[in-house]
C-alpha cells in the first residue's frame, strides 16, 4: 500500500474535532487553574487577565472542547475515526502541561523555590514528546506522505528549545520591569499621560514597588511603582510613586524605605 494515499474509512482521523480539542484544551486549563497572587516574587510576569476576559476564554473553551468531542464521540459510534482518540489524547497531555507550565511561570511564590523551576524545565520535553507521539500516531493511522511526517517530527523536537527561549526572553524582559534612574525620574512631569510615562520609564514593576510610608492610594487613581537602579543595592531603596487619573498623571514620589512591603 502506497504511503501518499490516506485509508478511508474507519481508520481515517477526524482532523477538525481533533484540532477543536487540541485548541481548547490549553485555554482551559490556563482558565481552571487560575492565578497565584499570594506572594511577591514572580519567575516572569504576572501577566494578569481581568475577569470578564478570563470568564470569556474560559467559556469558549469549554463550548469548543465539548462541541469537538461530542463530534469525535457521534462519528467513532458510528466506526469512523476511533484511532483519532490517541492523537486527541496525546495533544490534550502536551496542551494540559503547556497551560500548568504556563500558569506555575507566572505564579508568585515565596522563599526557595525549587518545584517550579524543575516543572519549568521538564515540561518543554515532555510536551515535545508527546507531540512527536501525536506525529506518528497519525501517521500510522491516515499513512500521509512519510516526508511530512518528518517535517512534523521536526518542528515538535524544536518546541522544547523553543519553549526554554521564550521562558528566558521573559524573565530577561521583567528582570528589567520597574527599574529607573533618578534622571529619568526629574524628566517624567505632572501632566504626562499614562503611555508617556511608559515610553520614558519602560514597563512600570510590581505593586509590590509600594514602600510603607506612601500615603494609601485615594480612589480613582491608577499608581504605577518603580525603584531606582542606582539605589537597589543600597540598604534603603528608593522607591517612585506615579498616580494617574484619566490615564493623565496628577502626582508623582519618590521614597526611602523597605521595599517589596504593602
Amino acid at each position: 500500500m502506497s504511503n501518499d494515499k490516506p485509508i478511508e474509512g474507519h481508520r481515517a482521523l477526524q482532523w477538525v474535532p481533533i484540532a477543536g480539542i487540541a485548541l481548547a484544551t490549553p485555554f482551559l486549563v490556563w482558565f481552571g487553574i487560575g492565578d497565584s497572587p499570594l506572594f511577591a516574587e514572580y519567575r516572569f510576569g504576572p501577566y494578569e487577565v481581568g475577569p470578564e476576559s478570563g470568564f470569556l476564554v474560559g467559556g469558549t473553551a469549554a463550548i469548543v472542547a465539548a462541541v469537538s468531542v461530542a463530534v469525535l464521540v457521534s462519528r467513532t459510534r458510528r466506526g469512523v475515526g476511533g484511532g483519532s482518540w490517541a492523537v486527541a489524547w496525546l495533544l490534550v497531555v502536551a496542551g494540559t502541561l503547556g497551560a500548568s507550565g504556563w500558569r506555575i511561570g507566572t505564579s508568585s511564590y515565596s522563599g526557595a523555590d525549587i518545584g517550579g523551576p524543575v516543572v519549568l524545565l521538564i515540561a518543554p520535553l515532555l510536551i515535545a514528546w508527546n507531540l512527536v507521539g501525536a506525529v506518528w500516531i497519525a501517521w500510522i493511522i491516515g499513512r500521509w506522505r512519510l516526508r511530512w511526517t518528518w517535517l512534523a517530527t521536526a518542528f515538535a523536537v524544536l518546541v522544547a528549545p523553543m519553549l526554554y527561549a521564550v521562558m528566558s526572553a521573559l524573565t530577561a524582559y521583567d528582570a528589567a520591569a520597574g527599574l529607573i534612574t533618578a534622571k529619568q525620574y526629574a524628566e517624567v512631569q505632572v501632566g504626562h499621560t499614562r503611555s508617556a510615562v511608559h515610553e520614558m520609564l519602560g514597563r512600570e514593576g510590581s505593586d509590590e514597588f509600594a514602600v510603607l510610608d506612601f500615603a494609601p492610594v485615594p480612589p480613582g487613581l491608577l499608581c504605577d511603582y518603580y525603584v531606582e537602579v542606582d539605589a537597589k543595592a543600597a540598604p534603603l531603596p528608593q522607591a517612585s510613586q506615579f498616580c494617574f487619573l484619566g490615564g493623565v498623571l496628577v502626582s508623582k514620589d519618590a521614597s526611602v524605605g523597605e521595599p517589596f512591603a504593602k
